[in-house]
């Protein structure tokens, strides 16, 4: 099974997650726990490539990457989503930096003494 990049896992479900909901980080976000939650939901890992009804076998493979690769995947993606939404919520809250002087006072007597 080749290598898997973690983060080109995270990258597709974030572009995916976009592509679904814009711009909307908080509809990504849920998009996001709801893959998880399906995933996590798959304990076998297994995929159905050929089955044999006279012996009720199967033979199965991962494709790329595991199970466990890919939540780990959606847990980071979702991590991330998470700070994108609190970087704008703090960004949204930021106020530019000012100083106000009393009147009568000019800025050099207040910030000499």
């Amino acid at each position: 099974m080749p290598a898997v990049d973690i983060s080109d896992l995270v990258s597709d479900y974030r572009f995916h997650a976009r592509m679904l909901h814009g711009s909307d980080l908080t509809a990504q976000k849920k998009w996001l726990i709801a893959q998880y939650f399906i995933l996590a939901e798959d304990r076998t890992g297994a995929e159905i490539t050929t089955t044999a009804f006279e012996g009720s076998s199967h033979t199965a493979q991962f494709r790329d990457s595991s199970p466990e690769q890919r939540r780990l995947a959606l847990q980071r993606a979702i991590e991330e989503t998470e700070s994108e939404i609190a970087g704008e919520i703090t960004k949204s809250l930021s106020r530019p930096f000012g100083i106000r002087f009393a009147s009568g006072y000019s800025p050099s007597e207040v910030l000499d003494s």
